[in-house]
C-alpha cells in the first residue's frame, strides 16, 4: 500500500499502537545478563543487608556543568526565533559530585559538592566520603557507584575503604548502565531545569547556578525517592 507524502500516515500508525518517540542510546558493550542479575540479585542482596545493619544505601556519581547550556523548548511569538548567546569555552566546567542517601523508613538525604574548572578524582574520594559519613551519623553505609577508574581500580581509593570498613562497604554498578543510577535523574532534573537554556557569563556564575539549583533539590528531599523507583529497582 502506497500513501502520498501528505497522507496522514501517523494516525495510521497511532491506531495500531504506535507513538512518536525519541529513541535511548545504549552502549554495545552493555552485558544484559550482569545487567539482569544485578537487578535481580544483587540489588535486593543490598537492601537486606542495609535493612540488617541498619545502614544507608549511597548513589555516587559525577557530572559536568558548562558553560555551553542544554539547549531544552521554550516559548516565542510565532517566526520569532530565541537565540542564546554563550561562551564556547568547551574545556570550562564545573564538575559536579552528588550523593542520593536511603534509608528504610527515613526520608533520602542528598548531598553535593562542586569543583569549578576542575575534576573529581581518587584525591578527592576519601575527604568526601569522610565528610558524607558525619553528615549522614554514625552507621554503616553502602556506597553503590559506576566503575570509573578513580572508583574501583584507584590504589588510593582502594585504600580508603579498607581503611574505613567499620563503616563502609562498596558494591559498583554494573557497566554501561547509567540507567540503575538515581543520581543520573539529578542530573537530568537539574539540566532539563534550572540550568537549561542557562547561559552564564563565565565559570563563576555557572558555578554559582549550579549550586543554587542543587540547594533546591536538597530541599526536595520527597523527589528522591521517585528518582529510586524510576530505575526499576524495587524499594520499600
Amino acid at each position: 500500500m502506497r500513501f502520498a507524502a501528505t497522507a496522514g500516515v501517523w494516525r495510521l500508525l497511532r491506531r495500531i499502537g504506535y507513538s512518536h518517540h525519541r529513541p535511548g542510546r545504549r552502549a554495545v558493550q552493555r552485558d544484559e545478563q550482569a545487567i539482569t542479575e544485578w537487578r535481580e540479585v544483587t540489588w535486593p542482596d543490598i537492601v537486606a543487608q542495609a535493612k540488617r545493619t541498619r545502614a544507608w544505601i549511597v548513589f555516587e556519581d559525577e557530572a559536568g556543568a558548562m558553560l555551553t547550556p542544554p539547549i531544552r523548548g521554550t516559548w516565542a511569538k510565532r517566526g520569532a526565533r530565541v537565540i542564546l548567546r554563550c561562551s564556547y569555552a568547551h574545556e570550562r566546567k564545573t564538575s559536579m559530585a552528588a550523593f542520593a542517601c536511603y534509608r528504610a523508613g527515613r526520608l533520602p538525604k542528598m548531598f553535593y559538592a562542586l569543583a569549578p574548572n576542575a575534576s573529581f578524582t581518587e584525591n578527592e574520594f576519601g575527604p568526601l566520603l569522610t565528610d558524607l559519613h558525619a553528615r549522614l551519623g554514625p552507621g554503616k553505609v553502602i556506597l553503590v557507584w559506576d566503575r570509573l577508574s578513580a572508583h574501583v581500580t584507584s590504589r588510593k581509593t582502594k585504600a580508603f575503604i579498607a581503611a574505613n570498613a567499620s563503616w563502609l562497604s562498596v558494591v559498583p554498578l554494573p557497566g554501561y548502565a547509567p540507567e540503575l543510577d538515581p543520581v543520573e535523574q539529578i542530573w537530568a532534573w537539574i539540566k532539563n531545569g534550572p540550568l537549561a537554556n542557562y547561559c552564564a557569563a563565565n565559570l563563576a556564575e555557572l558555578t554559582d547556578a549550579a549550586g543554587r539549583a542543587l540547594d533546591r533539590l536538597c530541599k526536595q528531599p520527597e523527589l528522591l525517592t521517585p528518582f529510586l523507583r524510576h530505575t526499576g529497582l524495587d524499594w520499600p
